[in-house]
């Protein structure tokens, strides 16, 4: 059994014994759910989810990072987005999923949770921070990386034309998504150190296993920034501004973005996500980096670009496969 947290430096983690006695993840208490619409299986959080999601961040020591906020999201939230959703991605996330849980201080977006005794899943939302707007979102993702900010540098993201909690909503569907699709054995194994990389599909188009070690193609060009944790979740942190210094790195990678780059579980998750967000939700993708208010230079995704081809006609694949 296992929980994915999409922030931490571990892709996914064993329970402990005492987390299967959680009564929630047994397919009974999702009974009444399960035959309702997808919208209608948005719940908020219980006291034996609250007490199940302090055991996870104490055991896993999830700090979670800083950020401003005073609103929360509401099931009504969530539900709309859900019920504007294309419909492949509707009847995907039904099919898999059998509750929708609004949490308080997850510290991470989003997470998935198999059932103890069924193929479905539970889907978790932090409240919180994804009440933010997308561009806000993701700069405060981006800089949960790094150091505080110098006060004439500035990254302003451009993911969402009226920087809107619904794009929220939606880009985060998109990675829960990708979370759901990383179990498919065929997809992405789960021990990738077992595995001959190159007859992944995806996977082998950035990654190496050498003996063992999952390495980046790009290691040696990209080699300090295997270092980079997000969510607050190293010690370690590089100067705020150096972020612009990585993303000009990455423009020689076929990397999407910053996150993609720092593990092989993270470039599955955030490449099918950017792939959803962008030809599937038709949202824009852009980050710009000012100095003393002076635009630096602008970046994309790179799936309309030669170098990342072969992972758009790899994920193109798999959105035709699964998300039919």
């Amino acid at each position: 059994m296992y929980f994915i947290l999409f922030t931490i430096l571990i892709s996914c983690s064993s329970f402990n014994r005492d987390f299967k006695q959680h009564n929630f993840l047994k397919s009974a208490s999702w009974k009444t759910q399960i035959k309702n619409s997808l919208e209608q299986r948005v719940v908020s959080e219980n006291q034996e989810v609250r007490k199940f999601v302090n055991e996870l961040k104490e055991q896993h020591q999830i700090q979670g990072h800083e950020f401003k906020t005073k609103d929360s999201l509401m099931m009504e939230d969530i539900r709309e987005s859900l019920r504007a959703l294309p419909k492949n991605l509707h009847d995907y996330l039904s099919d898999k999923v059998a509750g929708v849980l609004l949490i308080r201080d997850l510290h991470v977006p989003v997470a998935i949770q198999k059932l103890s005794d069924s193929h479905k899943y539970l889907l978790f939302i932090d409240r919180e921070i994804n009440s933010m707007g997308l561009n806000d979102w993701y700069r405060w993702r981006e800089y949960s990386a790094f150091g505080k900010p110098k006060t004439d540098f500035l990254m302003e993201p451009y993911l969402s034309h009226t920087n809107s909690q619904k794009d929220t909503i939606d880009y985060i569907l998109s990675q829960a998504i990708a979370l759901l699709l990383s179990h498919e054995e065929d997809l992405f194994p789960k021990s990738l150190a077992g595995q001959p990389i190159a007859d992944l599909i995806f996977i082998k188009r950035s990654w190496l296993n050498n003996k063992g070690i999952i390495q980046s193609k790009a290691d040696t060009l990209l080699d300090e920034m295997k270092f980079i944790s997000f969510y607050g979740a190293s010690t370690r942190t590089f100067p705020q501004e150096r972020i612009y210094e990585f993303y000009q790195k990455l423009e020689k990678t076929n990397f999407t973005n910053l996150y993609s780059s720092t593990g092989a579980f993270k470039d599955f998750i955030e490449s099918m996500a950017t792939y959803i967000h962008v030809f599937i939700f038709r949202r824009p993708f852009q980050i710009d980096f000012y100095e003393k208010e002076i635009l630096l230079d602008s970046f994309s995704h790179c799936l309309n670009k030669p170098r990342c081809l072969g992972k758009r006609k790899d994920l193109s694949i798999i959105v035709g496969k699964y998300l039919k």
